[in-house]
Order: structure tokens, then C-alpha cells, then sequence
């Protein structure tokens, strides 16, 4: 229980301290206490005096969904900490390697924490969010290795990768966000738990989005000034790719506008987007209608608007789908569960299973 409590330490330390732009008060170099086991809770009590070995990480627990999201709220920790440095930056190598593990570790996902299709699922409601849960969070996370590495792609090709990871993390957690919102509607798998989407559609998909909004804005502003001298950075993306980009950067600025009567965050995101995909549409329209006037294609930056402008809200907002629709060239490198109580809050609402597994989503709190 002692490592059960000092991982929840660490992780809303973690958490909160990126939450509020700050590092985290404690280190890896700070304690030597490590994971919890993946144990039911029968496998060891008061009296126990050595504790019994782990089971295997594809069984399910009570533990399992908190152990793995420990683990990425750790490496977060870690990216943090190297990407925030002003002094002596490391080298791009190893952001590569963080790249890496990070993948790693999710690849590592047992099976039941993994996400699957929703079409005909029985799964009970709890376990699918702990699957979002566990992604967007990992998705996150690679948008924040590589969202500073984005900008240097456009000039220097050894960052393409950074590029690309970073707008396919994006792209993919905005995919997630329309797949919330419509199981979240009457009749769907989610419907049951609306505040489920109310709370991560406000916190976790500003950053990925203002991600893609940016590169494409930057793309075309780059086509514009650049013109012959064409540097392959305005072609980055197929024609495809920067069509699905809009539609869910539209989506998710229609749901965000449908979430502002009750929260400021969703009124400043769906502000930020319009704007923002206004330029983008206008610049689009120049290969068909000609240049448009230099001030239509600036970021606007009158004091009136700064309030919602891209450039004002804080990117602090992060699966590599198999239906990405990104060109594949581009790329690098049996438990019977409970029915959910309805009851519940955000804070206690528990994945109760006949084997011993709980989900415990008082850990989806975590504003990371």
C-alpha cells in the first residue's frame, strides 16, 4: 500500500506542477521506492511480511490501469524537465531516444487497457474511458517531446520526424475527441457518462489542436512568401492530409463552442480556432482566386483580440491510428466485469470486476 500511495504522490505531483507551468518538487534521485505490483488487493494484507511476486501485467487488477499511467505521467516528468531547460539544451538525440522508450512503454499497454473498436463492445463503461484515458495521455505527451522541434522542421529536415510525430499525435487525439463526443450523445456507448466528455473535452485537446492550426497556418504563409523558391516545407503535407486536418479542427472548434456557456476554457479554444481557421480557409482559397492583401494572412494581434488569439492561450493541453490517413513513407523510425455505478462522480467511479479489477477514475481528475 506504501507504493500504491507514493506512486499517487508522484503522479499528482506531476500533474498539478504542469498544470500550473511549474517543475515538479521531487526527482527521479529522490526516493528508491518503486512501482507497485500488479496484485489484487486478496494477495496481501496487513499481515503480510514479504510481499508476493508481481503477477504478469496482462492480468487485470485494480492496479494495472494506475501502474501504467504512472509510468507516462514519469516520462512526462522526464520531458518536462529536458524540454523546459533554458540552459544547456540537450541534443536532439536525445529527444529521439525519449521518442523511443516512450513508444515503448506503450506498446508494453496490456491488452485490457488497450483502446478497441466501440462498434458492438460490451465492455463495461469505466474500462473504456480508462483506454482513452491511457492514450490521450500518451498522445499528449508526444505532442509536448515535440512540439518545440515543429518550427525547425520548416528550415532544417533532420526535425521532420518531430514534425510529423507531433501532427499525427495531434491529429489522432482530435480523432478521439469527435469519437468521445458522438458515444457521448443519447443512445451511445458513452451516454451514460456525459460528464466524462464534458471534463476531458475542456483540458486535454487545445494543445493538439492549436498544434495542427498552427502548421497549417505556417504553411501557408511559407507558400506564400517563399513562392518559387519553393524550400519543400509547404508541401510537407498531402492535400488529404491538410483536408482532414480542417474537418477536425472544424469539429472540434463546433464542440468547443457547444461547451462555452459553462466553461471559459472551451469559449477561449473555440474563439482561438475560428480565428485561426478563418486564415487558414482564406489562405487556401489563394490558389484559386490569387494573393490576398499581407494583412489577411498576419496572425491577428490588435489588443481586442489578444485574448483569443493562438498566441495568448498556453499550449498546455496529448496512438498512431492505423486509419491515420497518413502516407506510411512519411512515418519513421477472459474477466467478467460489473455494471458501473451511474451514481458516481468524477472523482469516485470505480471499474468493479468479479476477478478484481478496478478502474480507478479518480485518477482522470488529474488535470494533465
Amino acid at each position: 500500500m506504501r507504493r500504491r500511495t507514493w506512486a499517487l504522490v508522484r503522479m499528482i505531483d506531476v500533474c498539478f506542477s504542469h498544470r500550473i507551468s511549474l517543475p515538479n518538487m521531487l526527482s527521479d534521485n529522490d526516493y528508491d521506492t518503486e512501482l507497485p505490483h500488479n496484485l489484487h488487493d486478496e494477495d496481501f494484507g496487513p499481515d503480510t511480511k514479504v510481499l508476493p511476486p508481481s503477477r504478469p501485467i496482462s492480468d487485470p487488477t485494480r492496479i494495472s490501469f494506475m501502474i501504467y499511467k504512472v509510468k507516462l505521467c514519469l516520462q512526462l516528468s522526464t520531458i518536462l524537465q529536458i524540454t523546459g531547460r533554458v540552459k544547456n539544451q540537450v541534443h536532439y538525440d536525445e529527444i529521439l531516444r525519449l521518442d523511443a522508450r516512450l513508444r515503448e512503454t506503450r506498446a508494453e499497454i496490456p491488452p485490457h487497457l488497450k483502446l478497441q473498436p466501440l462498434d458492438g463492445s460490451k465492455d463495461p463503461l469505466p474500462l473504456i474511458m480508462a483506454r482513452f484515458n491511457i492514450d490521450i495521455l500518451y498522445l499528449k505527451i508526444m505532442c509536448l517531446l515535440h512540439r518545440k522541434y515543429v518550427p525547425r522542421a520548416r528550415n532544417n529536415p533532420k526535425y521532420a520526424h518531430s514534425r510529423r510525430s507531433a501532427i499525427e499525435a495531434s491529429l489522432d487525439t482530435l480523432r478521439h475527441l469527435a469519437t468521445i463526443y458522438k458515444e457521448s450523445q443519447p443512445g451511445g456507448v458513452l451516454s451514460s457518462a456525459r460528464w466524462y466528455f464534458s471534463t476531458v473535452a475542456t483540458k486535454d485537446f487545445l494543445l493538439p489542436a492549436m498544434l495542427i492550426a498552427l502548421d497549417l497556418h505556417f504553411d501557408n504563409v511559407a507558400q506564400k512568401t517563399d513562392g518559387k523558391k519553393d524550400l519543400g516545407h509547404a508541401h510537407f503535407w498531402t492535400r488529404k492530409q491538410r483536408e482532414e486536418m480542417i474537418e477536425h479542427l472544424e469539429l472540434t472548434k463546433d464542440i468547443e463552442k457547444g461547451l462555452a456557456d459553462t466553461s471559459m476554457e472551451a469559449l477561449k479554444a473555440a474563439n482561438t480556432l475560428e480565428i485561426m481557421l478563418d486564415k487558414i480557409k482564406n489562405a487556401e482559397k489563394e490558389t484559386s482566386t490569387g494573393p490576398l492583401p499581407e494583412s489577411d494572412v498576419k496572425i491577428e494581434q490588435r489588443p481586442e483580440h489578444m485574448t483569443v488569439t493562438a498566441l495568448s492561450i498556453p499550449l498546455d493541453g496529448v496512438m498512431h491510428s492505423q486509419t491515420s490517413g497518413f502516407d506510411p513513407l512519411q512515418n519513421s523510425v477472459g474477466v467478467t466485469y460489473g455494471e458501473p455505478d451511474p451514481g458516481l462522480g468524477i472523482t469516485n467511479a470505480g471499474l468493479h470486476v468479479s476477478t478484481g479489477f478496478n478502474y480507478d477514475s479518480s485518477m482522470d481528475s488529474l488535470p494533465v
